[in-house]
């Protein structure tokens, strides 16, 4: 397959949709235009119904995330140049608060108002998060480390590799070595002492990639933790960071037609939380802990050595909350503590009417709203993954790579059908490009279909196209399942790191169901660690479904 399948599905739906902007798109695609296709975009402010900036939307965003479309821009060094001039901003940010960590005039005459809005900043903030913690519960998520990288970072790897761990951080030694990661090391194996993370890019879309740093394994296991004992003390204030992506969506579905919130973005949140404004924000305590378990280098690609101006980024453990709260304070102190401001990371909401003054302090502490993602006032809002206009969900479907399996293709088919469907029935301007993603899928593959409760494991479609069977009281339905073999034995590992793994909650095995004749027979198990995104094939079996 190539390049070539998925543009016949896109031309399938530009055709369909019949609009000038869908024109547009076909004739962008016929030229070789690439980058002016990935680069068009839908005003909602210039449409009138939900409908007709759905259909639009979805032939700008169909390929507008697709890495494998010929744009020639080399996103690697976009995301570089990104990230360099996030670290220019941050370099002026943090000269500017200097001033006042320091308490240093020349003061300017709004400068007084600046300090009470920064001491509520910092008031709101304790009041959220109190004291840090005496004792860390170390984590390990599964990405790299220094130490770790691609199929070898699962967790039994990290805890039999060389651990590694900045200067700063060696206070956080003695809490480490009371875990079975420390205890059950191999005695040859010593913790190396660097002063650096290493940065790499991850695809994003079509137009750039996304910077991200790989830390040293001590680094991040307390970073993680550090980022636990944030999100519970959010919580312990009504703050439910694992529920608050569902609130938002519906939440910004209710703005869209009542107009009272607005949905606030910002370009580059993480790359531009200035180290000075941390300082200035929390706590000595706090500060000291944070900023002891960061990374203070970053070493680039070619092989430079950048001094981070930046507090923190991705891939450091606990980014995600600090930017949350450092958000969150500032909308609480700007809106007068409201109740309508609720932040996710940097998916902020706040009052309609306050919007303009929350735009223009976080500008004062050194982020970029992005205005083309912000919406304030219309029929339109976005918030964490949902598009909506006058209560209509607009988001379109993103293909972000060339489909090259079945399971691709089922996905892809799927997510057509998932904004051009109404009650089960697919839109007649999409039909075209349904079919060709089907045109794409073996016949005795195709014929798994089922639910969208399933996700992409079956084609979603019709009930009477399911296959459907029963037994001792359960309905099962046909579906193309994913499966794993075994990757690593757990003879592979040190006992110490099997222990270790034992304790931190590693199954040490898959239980999974054995399929005869196309049915499932019985339970299996089979001991094995799999890596991230260790799925090996797929079968085609019966699911249960109620």
């Amino acid at each position: 397959m190539s390049i070539n399948d998925l543009l016949h599905v896109a031309n399938s739906i530009w055709v369909g949709a019949d609009t000038p902007v869908s024109l547009g798109c076909f004739l962008r695609a016929k030229y070789g235009e690439w980058e002016q296709l990935a680069r068009m975009g839908a005003l909602p402010s210039d449409y009138r119904s939900s409908d007709s900036f759905k259909i639009d939307n979805q032939c700008i965003g169909f390929l507008r995330k697709c890495k494998d479309l010929p744009t020639g821009i080399d996103l690697g060094a976009v995301a570089e140049a990104t990230f360099l001039a996030s670290e220019k901003l941050c370099c002026h940010t943090n000269a500017y608060f200097s001033r006042f960590i320091n308490k240093q005039g020349p003061w300017d005459p709004n400068d007084e108002k600046r300090l009470e809005i920064i001491s509520k900043v910092r008031q709101e903030i304790t009041r959220l998060i109190g004291k840090p913690p005496t004792s860390l519960s170390f984590r390990l998520g599964k990405g790299s480390t220094m130490s770790d990288s691609g199929a070898a970072s699962t967790v039994p790897h990290k805890f039999c590799s060389e651990p590694t761990v900045t200067p700063s951080a060696l206070h956080v030694i003695p809490m480490w070595a009371q875990t079975a990661w420390a205890r059950n090391l191999s005695r040859d194996v010593e913790i190396r002492v660097i002063d650096h993370d290493k940065w790499s890019s991850v695809d994003k879309d079509a137009l750039k990639n996304r910077g991200i740093s790989t830390q040293p394994s001590i680094n991040i296991a307390s970073q993680l933790a550090v980022g636990r004992f944030l999100r519970r003390r959010l919580l312990s204030r009504g703050i439910d960071l694992d529920m608050l992506q569902l609130i938002h969506r519906r939440k910004a579905r209710e703005a869209s037609l009542s107009g009272a919130v607005a949905t606030i973005d910002l370009s580059n949140a993480s790359d531009t939380v200035a180290k000075k404004l941390v300082q200035l924000f929390f706590t000595h305590e706090w500060f000291s802990l944070l900023n002891s378990i960061r990374v203070p280098f970053t070493v680039m690609p070619d092989g430079r050595r950048i001094y981070l101006e930046k507090f923190s980024g991705m891939g450091n453990g606990y980014t995600f909350e600090l930017e949350t709260i450092i958000f969150y304070a500032i909308c609480r102190v700007v809106c007068d503590g409201s109740n309508l401001v609720s932040v996710y990371g940097d998916d902020i909401l706040v009052p309609a009417d306050k919007a303009g003054v929350v735009l223009r302090a976080l500008k004062f502490f050194g982020f970029e709203p992005n205005l083309k993602k912000t919406f304030v006032s219309g029929a339109f809002r976005e918030s964490c993954g949902g598009d909506f206009f006058s209560g209509d969900a607009v988001r379109p479907h993103f293909q972000d790579r060339e489909p090259t399996s079945p399971q691709d293709w089922i996905s892809l088919a799927n997510g057509l059908r998932r904004v051009w469907s109404e009650h089960e029935t697919l839109d007649s301007r999409v039909s075209k490009a349904w079919h060709l993603c089907l045109e794409n899928i073996p016949v005795q593959i195709r014929a798994c279909r089922g639910p969208s409760d399933l996700g992409d494991i079956v084609l979603h479609d019709r009930r009477e196209t399911w296959q459907i069977r029963h037994e001792d009281s359960i309905r099962y339905v046909r579906a193309w399942v994913p499966y794993t073999f075994d990757v690593y034995g757990w003879s592979r590992f040190p006992a110490g790191a099997v222990f270790a793994s034992a304790l931190y909650g590693v199954p040490n095995g898959k239980l999974g169901i054995r399929i005869k004749d196309g049915r499932p027979s019985s339970a299996t198990f089979r001991p094995g660690v799999v890596p991230r995104d260790g799925v090996t094939g797929y079968n085609r079996a019966w699911v249960p479904y109620s």
